[in-house]
């Protein structure tokens, strides 16, 4: 089996993050397995005229560190000689985020057994649902900004009523896309994954005590709980958010604990115990 070549990245996001995750997965994949060149996928895939020379797709691969010795890298190979290398390479998250991709353009009811698990197994280094939205946040959100709390309470809430990626004006000039799951992971980013009831912390492969804060998310877990669920008719909004780890978040769901104001600030009643904890908090909450 061949060497993936090394991901070689550009910290340039304006093209990656101005088009919608179909868009990227799609210039993704035929960069990797069909070796299409740039200028056909901007107009293939991007939708953009002759003029935009190949720019906008280039930009996309290269943000995530593909470069030209990547082009047409898969051509010929079996589906699952694709899936066993990405399953190997996915112990380090930045291969994580191609894979994922890669696997959206694929029929992923046509796998056997043991490709999907597989698919399965390199998930267990990093959440699908988010790998993506974390780094839209850390890179382009985020960017170079010093006040990082600041920053990510002030991503705006996903409209009521809309669904799917959403597109936020960014430096006047250009869009972004975010969706629900980046709101989600701007809570977590606030509390560095960090429980605002007992302050457990779940750490992934990968991580080391020296690494920076930001950096360090990619390799943290962690629960986020809708105070009034959503299948109550709760919003979907940061107010309506706590970051929890997962033995608190079902103590949640049994009914065992249970949230309520006090002196300016909210504790967590334990149903069982009688016992009260201050919740560490850093982000506006309405009790529904």
């Amino acid at each position: 089996m061949k060497q993936f070549p090394p991901l070689d990245f550009s910290h340039r996001s304006r093209e990656f993050n101005c088009y919608n995750d179909k868009q990227k997965a799609a210039v993704i994949y035929n960069w990797l397995v069909t070796g299409m060149s740039t200028r056909e996928m901007d107009e293939k895939i991007l939708g953009l005229d002759s003029s935009s020379k190949g720019y906008q797709s280039f930009g996309i691969y290269r943000y995530l560190g593909l470069n030209g010795k990547h082009q047409g890298f898969f051509k010929g190979w079996p589906l699952p000689d694709i899936i066993e290398l990405f399953h190997q390479l996915c112990r380090n998250p930045d291969y994580c985020i191609i894979f994922y991709y890669f696997l959206d353009c694929i029929d992923r009811h046509d796998l056997s057994d043991a490709d999907n698990t597989l698919i399965a197994e390199a998930n267990e280094y990093q959440p699908e649902d988010s790998l993506k939205e974390q780094t839209w946040i850390r890179n382009s959100w985020i960017g170079n900004s010093k006040d990082v709390n600041d920053r990510l309470l002030e991503l705006p809430d996903i409209p009521e009523g809309k669904r799917g990626q959403v597109r936020i004006s960014h430096s006047g000039t250009r869009y972004e896309y975010y969706s629900s799951t980046t709101v989600k992971e701007t809570i977590k980013d606030l509390y560095d994954f960090r429980c605002q009831i007992c302050g457990d912390v779940i750490l992934r492969t990968g991580w080391k005590s020296d690494m920076n804060r930001v950096d360090s998310w990619r390799y943290l877990s962690a629960d986020v709980h809708h105070i009034l669920p959503i299948s109550e008719g709760g919003p979907d909004v940061k107010s309506n958010m706590l970051c929890l780890c997962p033995t608190c978040h079902r103590k949640f769901h049994s009914g065992e604990f249970r949230i309520k104001p006090h002196d300016n600030a909210f504790i967590v009643r334990d149903e069982l115990i009688g016992q009260d904890r201050e919740l560490i908090n850093r982000h506006r909450i309405i009790i529904w």
